[in-house]
Order: C-alpha cells, then structure tokens, then sequence
C-alpha cells in the first residue's frame, strides 16, 4: 500500500480478501459504492519503495489501482521480504 506525501513510498504489503462489498458513501472530495477487504501482512519499516523508484519502474502517478509487470511485481515483492 503506497503513502503519498510526506511519505511517497509503499509502506505494507496487503492481501485482499474481498472485493466489490457494497458500501454507499459520498461527499464533495469522493463517492464510493464498493470497497473492499484489505489483510496486512507486514509492514515495511525502510522506504527504499519510494516515488523515485516506483518512477523507475515506469508508474508515473500513483492515484489509484496500478497494474504492474510479472518482471516488476518481482522485484517489488524481493525488496518486501
């Protein structure tokens, strides 16, 4: 899971556990109608997963869900362990 600024950098490694749960929300800022189940699995304590690196990596902005790479994914999930 990425934390923008003052962050910038990928900060849990997460699993999902469900998806598209319905769930109403709205206001000015943002309007959701499903959401989803999210199970931490660790934390990571360095921020060597940072905006420069993720840049590096070709993800230019980090707004929402990303698709990455299997070569890319790997080597997200060796720096994670």
């Amino acid at each position: 899971m990425y934390i923008a600024s003052p962050i910038k950098a990928i900060k849990y490694k997460c699993e999902v556990v469900e998806t598209d749960i319905p769930y109403e929300y709205k206001s000015k800022e943002v309007s959701m109608t499903k959401v989803m189940k999210i199970k931490l699995l660790k934390k990571i304590d360095n921020n060597n997963i940072n905006i420069e690196f993720l840049r590096s990596l070709g993800i230019p902005l980090l707004r929402g869900p990303v698709t990455l790479s299997k070569e890319d994914a790997s080597k997200i999930e060796e720096m994670t362990k």
